[in-house]
C-alpha cells in the first residue's frame, strides 16, 4: 500500500513510462532508468546488472543530469541539482543485443551502489531513504517483475563539489620534498 507513494527506480524499454519487457536484438538496445512516485529527490545512487542469461554488451550511457560520478556498471551517484518532483528519466544505457539472451529468464535489475547498503534517493530535506525498484525481462512479452526494496540502511550521500584552495606550484612542491 505504502508502495505506491514511495520513490521507485525503475528500468524501462520506454523513456516515458514503465515498460518492463525488451526483445533481444540483434541490435543496438537502449534502457531507461526511470524515477516515479517522486515527491521531492535531490539525488539517487545506484548500479545497473544483468542476470547471466542476458548476453548484451554495455556500449554508453547518457545522464539526464550533468552532474553525476561514476556509471550505471560500476556504480553511479546522480545529483538532480534541484528538488525534482514527480517522473523523469535519470539515464539511457545502450547495450548490443545479439538475439542470444534466455527468453523470459533473464533480466536487467538496478541494485544497490557498491559503496550503499540499498538502492538510495535524497529527499530535498536532505534525508536519506531506500527507493523501490523494478526490472526489466529481457527475450519476449514475459510476465513483470514485482517492485522491491533492498535490505539495509539508507545512507545520506554529498553531491557537492570537493573544496579547493588557492595554492602555489611551489607550496604543491613542497608538500613532497624529503
Amino acid at each position: 500500500m505504502g508502495q505506491a507513494h514511495a520513490t521507485t527506480l525503475e528500468l524501462s524499454a520506454d523513456n516515458f513510462q514503465y515498460f518492463c519487457n525488451e526483445q533481444d536484438g540483434p541490435g543496438l538496445v537502449t534502457v531507461h532508468v526511470l524515477m516515479e512516485f517522486n515527491l521531492g529527490s535531490v539525488a539517487s545512487r545506484f548500479r545497473i546488472q544483468a542476470s547471466p542469461e542476458v548476453t548484451w554488451s554495455y556500449i554508453s550511457e547518457t545522464p539526464s543530469f550533468p552532474t553525476f560520478l561514476g556509471n550505471t556498471q560500476e556504480g553511479i551517484t546522480v545529483c538532480f541539482d534541484q528538488c525534482l518532483q514527480g517522473s523523469t528519466e535519470i539515464v539511457a544505457i545502450q547495450y548490443m543485443a545479439y538475439g542470444t539472451s534466455a527468453i523470459c529468464t533473464g533480466g536487467v535489475s538496478i541494485v544497490p551502489h557498491p559503496v550503499a547498503e540499498t538502492v538510495e534517493v535524497v529527499d530535498c530535506s536532505g534525508s536519506a531513504s531506500a527507493a523501490f525498484t523494478r526490472s526489466l525481462v529481457v527475450g519476449g512479452i514475459c510476465e513483470c517483475p514485482l517492485s522491491h526494496k533492498y535490505p539495509g540502511t539508507a545512507q545520506v550521500f554529498d553531491c557537492r563539489p570537493l573544496a579547493t584552495r588557492v595554492t602555489t606550484w611551489g607550496a604543491v612542491k613542497a608538500l613532497y620534498q624529503d
